[in-house]
């Protein structure tokens, strides 16, 4: 009776190692199996499939989703160099940080007379405040 036993776990191992790649492919797409794997070994690999696969589908939506909502204004400048050339723009900064003190350096000078410190609501306490101007 125990060899027997033996014999038809080792068909039903059989069967489900045989069919292991239709029941991970089926957790991808996540559709039901009529049948649970009585092996450990199988329903582990099940089961993290079924995670891969869910974790798989959340990033796919998400990116999918920010992809069609989100709009790209395409900037027409890329360096602080092209920034200053346009009259249009300006650059906003939050008053005592380090932008500030960035800006008043040698290099960055020009640009931040240029862009920042030649107007009276470039520089704000708070961004709040730079948003709202």
């Amino acid at each position: 009776n125990e060899s027997e036993n033996n014999v038809f776990q080792r068909i039903e191992y059989d069967t489900w190692a045989r069919d292991s790649p239709l029941i991970i492919w089926s957790s991808f797409i996540q559709q039901g199996w009529s049948d649970t794997p009585s092996s450990y070994p199988l329903r582990i690999l099940f089961w993290w499939s079924y995670v891969f696969g869910v974790i798989v589908m959340a990033a796919y939506s998400a990116m999918l989703v920010s992809f069609l909502t989100v709009v790209d204004d395409g900037l027409p400048f890329e360096t602080l160099q092209e920034l200053a050339l346009l009259p249009e723009y300006r650059l906003g900064i939050q008053e005592s940080s380090s932008l500030e003190a960035f800006f008043k350096i040698y290099p960055f000078k020009t640009y931040g007379d240029k862009l920042i410190f030649g107007y009276t609501d470039t520089l704000q306490p708070s961004y709040t405040l730079l948003r709202q101007k």
